[in-house]
């Protein structure tokens, strides 16, 4: 059974979640708008090659998590991985984020790629270290919290030094080299040196399955595979919003929302301290069921946002933030819960295929409504000067409100397929030793 972690060990083990962050923040939301407007690349060009990447990325992620299970080495299984693949992902990172003069088509494609496929590749393993090592009900829930609390942080970072409004400097996307990969290297360094390995999991006496019987028995998770719903709806109305948010900052409020995105990230921190604080006195699926209620209800008050109303815009940035960190904590908590139900039924310890399967309940649906709403931007002229017309901002207002809305009440339905609580939980980690 795993001792519980030191302090120093839960933080060293949350630190590189912040340091991937920096890392894959600016290259999938900043990186194609440097090349496109320091480099003079084609955009659509960029567009495409980024989306391959992606699904690619989507792909392989489940293959890393079950090479991660399948591992057996004197070191360990997540820990060599971690510290072989970090390395490479530095000189990705530092590829795509500092290129060379006049850099083309050909050097954005390899090193866009190196550094995104990496990257999932080092943060499926690290988040299956953590899911190898952490066990209990309600010590899941505060790291987990921690965890994507470094996340927010760096979005938090990218935010107060990016302005997406305004034309990008030529060395603005270089000067997160010297921050982000240092740092992520060391964290993930420090994270192996201070974090044990889990001879429990890796010396499991138990018949060999097939990869077919591993993804069989992930796939026929009910728990799994609606609580991936629940992550994939609510991270769809997430990706709505921020790629909606300049343009209806920029037509709808004057700019007076300037604000707002800092406000939001700073009371998602607050939120996700707030629910794993109130975690020990509540179900999990209840908290999470609360924060998507308090989530549609301030989706739906933009509507009624009056234009210019900064008061009020900043309210409303504040309440759907505070509601974003308990979606993030509460979900992220439930998920951390999920693998003992495998490992009861199948036998064999999935945490490596489980991260894969996670991580792409957050990236398909992220592409996916971000997308949608690019297209619905350009059909509504977003950005340009028909959407300073009347009715354009009401297209605009409603799509704002609506959307993330709409995504949150479907995310909220499907908690009622979820059948996991707290005696469950518990009676599963007493067996199983976790």
């Amino acid at each position: 059974m795993p001792a519980p972690l030191p302090r120093f060990a839960a933080l060293a083990y949350c630190l590189p979640a912040l340091g991937l962050a920096l890392l894959v923040l600016p290259l999938q939301l900043a990186a194609p708008h440097f090349y496109q407007e320091v480099h003079g690349l084609d955009l659509t060009a960029l567009a495409i090659i980024v989306l391959t990447v992606r699904l690619l990325d989507v792909l392989l992620a489940p293959v890393v998590g079950l090479v991660s299970d399948r591992l057996r080495t004197r070191f360990g299984r997540r820990r060599p991985l971690l510290v072989l693949l970090v390395i490479p992902l530095a000189g990705g990172a530092a590829m795509a984020m500092d290129p060379v003069p006049g850099a083309g088509m050909v050097w954005f494609t390899l090193a866009f790629s190196l550094a995104l496929i990496l990257t999932t590749a080092v943060a499926v393993n690290h988040e299956a270290l953590g899911l190898d090592l952490i066990g209990g009900y309600d010590r899941r829930t505060r790291v987990w919290a921690l965890r994507d609390g470094c996340f927010l942080l760096a979005a938090l970072i990218l935010v107060l030094t990016w302005n997406p409004l305004a034309p990008m400097a030529r060395g603005w996307l270089s000067s997160w080299v010297p921050l982000a990969i240092p740092f992520t290297v060391v964290s993930i360094f420090l994270c192996v040196r201070a974090l044990p390995e889990n001879r429990h999991a890796q010396e499991e006496d138990r018949s060999p399955s097939t990869i077919g019987q591993d993804l069989k028995a992930a796939m026929q998770s009910r728990t799994f595979l609606s609580l991936c719903g629940v992550h994939s709806l609510a991270i769809a109305g997430l990706a709505f919003q921020l790629t909606l948010a300049p343009a209806y900052l920029d037509e709808v409020v004057r700019l007076n929302g300037e604000d707002a995105l800092p406000m939001a990230l700073g009371c998602a921190l607050a939120g996700l301290i707030v629910w794993s604080l109130m975690a020990p006195r509540w179900e999990k699926l209840t908290g999470l069921r609360v924060a998507l209620s308090i989530w549609i209800t301030a989706h739906a008050g933009w509507w009624y946002l009056e234009v210019g109303d900064q008061r009020g815009l900043l309210q409303l940035a504040g309440l759907s933030g505070f509601a974003s960190g308990g979606v993030l904590c509460m979900s992220s908590a439930l998920f951390a819960d999920t693998p003992a139900l495998v490992r009861r039924a199948h036998g064999h310890r999935l945490e490596g295929l489980h991260s894969g399967l996670w991580m792409g309940t957050r990236k398909v649906p992220a592409m996916a409504a971000a997308a949608l709403t690019l297209w619905a931007l350009q059909r509504i002229g977003g950005g340009s000067e028909e959407a300073a017309t009347d009715a354009g901002r009401k297209i605009l207002r409603t799509l704002f409100s609506s959307g993330p809305a709409a995504l949150g009440a479907l995310a909220l339905a499907a908690t009622y397929a979820v059948r996991l609580n707290r005696r469950l939980v518990r009676s599963l980690g007493t067996t199983l030793g976790d």
